[in-house]
């Protein structure tokens, strides 16, 4: 099955360069890249658009590694640059969904 790159708009792609990874693309690529992982080594993604690798590294590292990880901690190491601020917000939103999402499954809170 093919995978189809993504784009906001053509003159963003004019203007930037900008396409985003699909996310099958992403897990494919850091799945072969940090298989080895151990959590301890430092990611810096130079282009991050969309957040689609991010996601997909703290994905790795907080659900299919064999290393426990708090998001924290696995945050910790993650790194990006994104001159669009749309984008920089959009990431944002999406890693802070996430690691809600990861708590409500993980953590235990109890009612104060």
């Amino acid at each position: 099955m093919p995978k189809k790159i993504k784009i906001k708009s053509k003159k963003r792609v004019r203007a930037f360069g900008e396409v985003f990874t699909p996310m099958a693309l992403c897990r494919e690529m850091i799945r072969e890249g940090l298989k080895d992982d151990d959590g301890s080594k430092t990611i810096l993604e130079p282009s991050f658009g969309n957040g689609n690798i991010i996601l997909t590294i703290l994905h790795e590292r907080l659900e299919c590694s064999k290393v426990s990880n708090l998001p924290h901690e696995a945050l910790q190491t993650i790194y990006g640059i994104e001159l669009q601020q749309d984008n920089v917000e959009e990431t944002h939103n999406r890693i802070l969904n996430y690691v809600k999402r990861w708590c409500q499954k993980y953590v235990l809170f109890a009612d104060p």
